[in-house]
């Protein structure tokens, strides 16, 4: 039966690694051109990516009372951190090393920003509060950029998604650092735009996976052989 569905599949969309829009020319060339048996992570950690993006950036920029702040936590820590640490190992299966980095970063970035905000935070004088969230959120953005420069051989999807992300966490970093509310807001509609090209992406992977062919367009970035 997979094999029949294997076949009726158009010659855009291949179970062979190319679907996996955060797969890179190492990723490609280990699958080389095998049919995978291991279904796509990626979806799963895009979506588990946008949520709290979404949510964090709605409460920076007013939408939404900080008041859900403690509700977002426990989003951040079971889909954003967990979820996305356990595509990380997902991705160790298939062969892809950008997926492990770039999902295994960002699950453990959730995961200590959910620790920051419940455990370290009531740890330091309140005077030091501003300074200290603004040194984790800008030694955060330092693997985001390495991922975006990382990413140029990935998707157009995955490319947007880190410069937006590093974009997001100097902003952040410093906005919260210097109490300038224009930055935070800044950093809070980055936060959205992740979101939704994140979801975008999850989506892309998985209307290709149910209808067997490219819906939305994702294109692969670099020159493949």
């Amino acid at each position: 039966m997979a094999s029949a569905v294997r076949d009726q599949r158009n010659d855009r969309f291949k179970i062979d690694g190319l679907e996996d829009p955060t797969a890179g020319e190492g990723a490609r060339l280990r699958a080389g051109g095998r049919a995978q048996s291991l279904a796509d992570p990626a979806p799963l950690g895009l979506a588990a990516l946008a949520l709290p993006a979404m949510a964090l950036g709605l409460i920076n920029i007013g939408v939404t009372s900080a008041t859900a702040f403690p509700v977002v936590l426990t989003t951040i820590l079971f889909y954003g951190g967990i979820g996305q640490l356990l595509v990380a190992m997902w991705e160790v299966a298939r062969g892809n090393t950008f997926g492990v980095m770039a999902f295994g970063t960002f699950g453990c970035f959730n995961v200590a920003f959910w620790h920051f905000f419940t455990h370290n935070l009531a740890a330091i004088p309140e005077a030091e509060h501003a300074g200290a969230l603004a040194l984790f959120l800008g030694l955060w953005a330092v693997p985001a950029f390495l991922l975006w420069i990382a990413s140029f051989r990935t998707t157009a999807v995955v490319n947007a998604i880190f410069v937006l992300a590093t974009l997001l966490l100097i902003a952040a970093a410093v906005g919260n650092g210097s109490g300038n509310e224009t930055l935070v807001k800044i950093g809070g509609y980055l936060s959205i735009a992740l979101a939704c090209v994140a979801w975008y992406g999850c989506l892309a992977a998985l209307v290709a996976e149910t209808f067997g062919r490219v819906v939305l367009p994702n294109p692969h970035l670099g020159e493949h052989h």
